[in-house]
Parts: structure tokens; sequence; C-alpha cells
């Protein structure tokens, strides 16, 4: 009974730690398709024809889009791209290889009443865990601390493009190796800083928020599907309930 006591009591403190509670998942979105073969001049040795083409297995095109609010800083937004798909099982070249990089996004925040949230504060400082750059050296990769090469445009009221700012250098892709450019594997993350009056868990409805995957340099745009929303943590009944069940605990244990 003791130890049911001091196990409740290092899993409320776990469960109610205010870093793991810090940032919550507000939306995610999934994008899935496959490249529309433009620039794609030749397969296999052969021109690119009815019968001779990429089977849709290996022109995938996928990714997933996290948006992350903190209840503390609630005009701080957090972008997290992983499962990136550029293709699968096959070789690229030229314009083709260009196509399929992963170069950026364009979003639209869908705010709650009609107001302008502004152009935010774009960084790129951070990074997914395993998280590197093909530095165009075959299969030489230099792990990553941040996401570069990126940068955030404005192009409407509250609309947006995160992409990349020298071509298709640093966009994501999944490759065994790459030659002569560099391109991003393991995802990334963007911190978005609006202004201070900004809270974006009241102000902007993520539910119906629209966001689009850029392939290429704007060669093909994939819609991204809404999978997961999550509430706002509640964690006054969390505790309520801990604290209960600890009280209720230590009765018993008492008792004995």
């Amino acid at each position: 009974m003791k130890f049911a006591f001091w196990l409740l009591i290092a899993l409320c403190r776990l469960s109610a730690d205010p870093i793991l509670f810090n940032y919550q998942n507000v939306g995610t979105f999934q994008a899935q398709g496959e490249y529309n073969l433009v620039g794609l001049d030749t397969w296999n040795g052969q021109p690119v024809s009815a019968t001779n083409q990429p089977t849709a297995f290996q022109a995938e095109l996928a990714d997933t889009v996290t948006f992350y609010v903190s209840p503390t800083i609630p005009n701080q937004l957090f972008i997290d791209i992983t499962n990136v798909i550029t293709s699968k099982s096959s070789y690229w070249n030229g314009t083709a290889f260009q196509n399929l990089a992963l170069s950026g996004f364009r979003f639209r925040l869908f705010a709650n009443l009609p107001v302008d949230l502004g152009i935010p504060v774009f960084s790129g400082q951070y990074a997914n865990p395993g998280e590197v750059l093909f530095n165009g050296n075959g299969t030489q990769t230099v792990p990553l601390s941040d996401t570069p090469g990126y940068q955030l445009k404005s192009i409407g009221i509250n609309a947006y493009t995160i992409q990349t700012s020298d071509g298709v250098e640093n966009a994501f892709g999944t490759w065994a190796y790459v030659n002569g450019t560099t391109r991003i594997m393991g995802g990334g993350v963007f911190d978005l800083t609006f202004g201070p009056t900004v809270n974006l868990l009241t102000d902007v409805n993520f539910a119906d928020t629209t966001i689009d995957s850029i392939f290429g340099l704007g060669n093909q745009y994939i819609a991204g599907e809404l999978v997961v929303t999550t509430p706002e943590p509640q964690v006054a009944p969390l505790l309520v309930f801990c604290l209960s069940a600890i009280l209720l605990v230590g009765r018993k244990a008492n008792r004995r």
C-alpha cells in the first residue's frame, strides 16, 4: 500500500509537470499525393509514356505538419514537419529531382474574429531529433541543430508562406544520397512569434486552418487534411483527481 501511495504521488507530479504540458497540439495536417511528372522526360532510359512511367509507389509525395501552441506563451506558434516522403525506391535527376523537393508551405490561419494577426517574427533555430543535411557530397550528411534556409512571407491577411530562400536548396526530402545540391532529411521545425496581444488559442480556429505543401518551385501544391485537433489540456481536474486519489490511498494506509 505504501508503494502504491508513493507511486501515485510520483505519477501525479509527472502528469502535472508544466514542461510536459507546455505545448499542445492544436492541429495536425497530412498531405498525400503523387508527383505530377512535370519535368520528367525519360524513365528507364526511354521516353515517358502511359506504359513507361513511375508507379504510384515510386512517385509518392507526403508529409505531416503539426501546429503547437503553449498556454503560457500563446502568441508563439511552432510548426513541426515530419513523415516527409519525396518518392520511394527510385532514382531522379534534373528538373524532376527539383520538382520532387518539398520546398515549403502556404497556409492561412482562420481567425475566430475578423482580426489581422499581423506578420510574425520567423525563426528556424530549432530542429527535429535526427534532422540532418545532405551537403551535396553523395551519402555525406551533417547533423542539424536548426532548420536553415527558409523564410516567411505574408501573402494576405493571416496568410503566409514558409519556403526555401535559395531555389530548392535545403528543401526537405527522403533520399539515400544527394549530389551537387543540399537537402534536409528528418523534417524541420519553425517558430513564429506573433505580436504580444495575439492569443492563438482563442484567436485562431485551427480546425478551419488551411495548408498546402509546396513541391519544387511552385510546381505542385498538395492540400493538407486535418487529422488531429487537441483541446486545451485541463490540468486543474487532473490535479483534483490526483489529490483525491492520494487522500483515499492515504486513509486506507492509515487504517492498517
